[in-house]
């Protein structure tokens, strides 16, 4: 393989053969050795390298022969898009900084876009809306298409924040592969603070509206990785994850060489296949995705088979989780959030540093464990007007002033039994030991 890039590369200096290389080696995940690419073999339409990673034979489309990387130096193409990656073999006016095969994006890799999206759940679509009550600061009301409406009390000015993170990754949004990696975002705060509803609602809300919809043609990907189990050890919690990525791509129309590939190899037993196509998925990944991941605890403490932590596989899954947060896609968003974000934080600090540290490289919206009551009262009495019949009077003013924050004052109010004055005060007794110690 060294003749043949040597060959397709007459003109080029030597370092600029070498950087290349460097690059390719580095992004592609080849099993085993460099040896695997004796077996390449070129054949026909577009341009995209397929992986068979069971017999690790390549398949690069470009022109209309088909060649084999052992035959000789001669028949390699000029040009190739390795392992999905839009790794272009340097020529003569590419290393002066050209154009190839018509772009006239000053030499930047040329690559067919073989993902599609059919039927999908656009963000505009699916977002709700966030409409501010007149007359009640940082308070909105939640619309959304064939639901109940809601009031969100914005405590923590979390809203702004997510149109800073917006703002700070707009100019590499989309931008050409490889060059950066977009900074994930992170939500923090103590367990019923709300941030799986600022996740799952308000984060898509904001989106939608900013900047005259910007974002209007991306898909969005909810992963929960609750359903996760890790006592079954962190190789098959990452089938598990694998399984579920691949079923929420179907369920939204994305079909991509990666997701196909993937859906065969959950056949396979071997983890060398089942880890490199989770990171694959969403690396080669060219239409636009928003990936919302709550409770990303689950996957940072698989245990063994008699309950103790896997102190191996929590390392992998650090090395995984990287992977997947700084993937060099721009096509690609993702915003984390989880029960134990105290867990997330000190496996983050222990996480490898290459390339870019997960500490640093993201964007954190924090949440405040108390609340004004002020905003609060606004949601109780949203809440009451919905369901008159839940509890006395003289309860749903103690539960005020007994919760910390509007998170826990919806919690609390929805286990509240109707018409009950002594259910009313079971559920304050009970709720600590019963709900949030359980969850901690």
């Amino acid at each position: 393989p060294l003749k043949c890039v040597a060959s397709a590369a007459r003109g080029v200096s030597k370092s600029g053969i070498t950087s290349w290389l460097q690059r390719v080696l580095s992004m592609t995940p080849v099993k085993g050795t460099v040896a695997h690419m004796n077996t390449t073999r070129l054949s026909a339409t577009a341009g995209v390298v397929r992986t068979s990673r069971s017999s690790h034979h390549r398949t690069v489309c470009r022109g209309s022969a088909e060649y084999d990387g052992s035959k000789g130096a001669e028949e390699l193409p000029g040009g190739a898009s390795i392992g999905d990656y839009s790794a272009i073999i340097p020529t003569e006016e590419t290393a002066a900084g050209g154009n190839v095969g018509g772009n006239s994006d000053g030499g930047k890799p040329v690559m067919a876009d073989m993902s599609k999206v059919t039927q999908a759940l656009y963000l505009p679509d699916m977002a709700s809306k966030l409409v501010p009550v007149c007359g009640k600061p940082r308070v909105y009301e939640i619309q959304a298409k064939g639901k109940t409406q809601r009031l969100y009390f914005d405590a923590g000015d979390a809203i702004n924040q997510i149109t800073a993170w917006l703002d700070d990754l707009e100019p590499d949004w989309r931008s050409a592969y490889g060059e950066v990696s977009l900074k994930p975002c992170f939500i923090s705060g103590q367990i019923k603070s709300g941030k799986s509803m600022l996740l799952n609602t308000v984060i898509p809300a904001v989106m939608a509206a900013y900047n005259n919809n910007m974002f209007k043609d991306v898909t969005v990907m909810k992963l929960d990785l609750r359903d996760l189990l890790p006592r079954e050890g962190f190789y098959r919690m990452c089938r598990q994850l694998l399984a579920m990525v691949v079923r929420e791509a179907r369920d939204l129309g994305i079909d991509t060489l990666a997701l196909q590939d993937a859906g065969s190899d959950l056949q396979n037993s071997d983890y060398a296949v089942i880890i490199p196509d989770i990171t694959h998925i969403f690396r080669t990944l060219k239409v636009p995705l928003l990936v919302l991941v709550d409770e990303v605890q689950q996957l940072l403490l698989p245990r063994n088979d008699d309950g103790t932590l896997d102190q191996v596989g929590m390392a992998s899954a650090r090395t995984l989780l990287k992977s997947l947060l700084c993937n060099r896609n721009t096509n690609c968003l993702w915003a984390v959030t989880g029960s134990g974000m105290a867990v997330f934080w000190a496996q983050l600090a222990l996480a490898p540093e290459h390339g870019y540290s997960m500490l640093t490289h993201n964007y954190v919206v924090w949440l405040p464990a108390t609340h004004d009551k002020g905003g609060m009262n606004a949601v109780l009495e949203s809440l009451v007007a919905k369901q008159p019949e839940r509890g006395p009077p003289e309860a749903r003013t103690a539960l005020l002033g007994w919760a910390a924050n509007s998170a826990l004052l919806c919690y609390a109010f929805e286990d509240i039994k109707p018409k009950s004055r002594e259910g009313f005060y079971e559920t304050l007794e009970n709720f600590i030991p019963r709900k949030l110690a359980t969850e901690a």
